[in-house]
This record gives C-alpha cells, structure tokens and sequence, in this order.
C-alpha cells in the first residue's frame, strides 16, 4: 500500500467522521453516503462550516470577501481538523 493511499485513506476518515459522526469509512466508500449541503444562516465571514451528522448535512456560510474558493478550503479544513461540526458557531481562526 502506498503512502498516497493512507494518506488519502486519512482525509476521507476525517470528512466522514466531520460529516457523519463515523471515523471509519462506509463499506461501500463514499458514494454511499447522501450528503446534502446547505447555507448557513446568519453567517459571516467568521464561521466555519458546521455539520449535523445525524443528516450527513453540511452547512456552508456565505463567504464574500475574494479569494472565496480559498477561503472555503480554509475554512472547511479548519471546521474538520478541530471538529467544529454538530451545529456549532466556531468562530475561532
């Protein structure tokens, strides 16, 4: 196994652990998984996108400020790598 396999392996563990509450991947990968995605109300520039695992739902603020695309990765990798998801406001950089 290579080490771009574990690698990816571990991303994909913390999206689905993120999204659905599970660190472990699905059986059938993440094709199963019927993720919906949503706009965050009453978001800033400030919030993180939050997650509700129990609906494999993923809530994304408005970000409106350039770059976008970039601060949406940010933002998302900040939300996963310290778990912010649950509905929680994390507003913290």
């Amino acid at each position: 196994e290579s080490a771009t396999v574990r690698i990816q392996d571990k991303v994909y563990a913390q999206v689905s652990l993120f999204l659905t509450g599970f660190d472990r991947l699905p059986f059938r990968g993440m094709e199963s998984i019927r993720m919906r995605v949503d706009v965050l109300p009453d978001s800033n520039e400030t919030h993180r996108p939050e997650s509700h695992t129990c609906y494999s739902l993923l809530l994304l603020p408005l970000y409106r400020t350039n770059p976008i695309k970039e601060r949406m990765q940010t933002k998302l990798l900040q939300a996963i790598r310290h778990k912010g998801g649950f509905g929680k406001k994390d507003t913290a950089e």
